[in-house]
């Protein structure tokens, strides 16, 4: 089985037609328009968020799935925002979403990549 391969937009020739954002990237095995996936980037810096509070990007991600004619799209959010501990578990920032749309349903994988947290030797001082 051969590894995906992730492509900047900027490199994938089909955004042309698709008028996506430049923040984006594609996880494919190839350039062939039948195999890329899309992600959509975000970033949070100014509070603790958790998946279900991004449900205002869901429409976004869900047009960027269905206009490379895909049922699944990811939505993927830097959130650095500065913190004094360590916020919940991991588990906590990966959930999984069913969005509808006027055209169909899209599931939408929203992943939180926490950012801010103290270096680990700071708790215990």
């Amino acid at each position: 089985m051969r590894k995906p391969k992730v492509y900047l937009e900027r490199y994938v020739p089909y955004r042309t037609h698709l008028k996506l954002g430049k923040t984006n990237i594609f996880l494919g095995r190839g350039k062939r328009y039948s195999t890329i996936n899309p992600f959509e980037l975000k970033v949070e810096n100014n509070k603790v968020l958790f998946p279900k509070d991004f449900s205002k990007l869901f429409n976004q991600t869900a047009a960027y799935a269905i206009g490379l004619g895909k049922r699944v799209g990811v939505l993927s959010v830097l959130e650095a925002s500065p913190k004094s501990a360590p916020v919940g578990v991991v588990e906590d920032d990966i959930e999984v979403f069913a969005h509808k749309t006027d055209q169909s349903s899209i599931v939408i994988a929203v992943v939180v990549v926490r950012g801010g947290s103290p270096k680990p030797s700071s708790y215990s001082r």
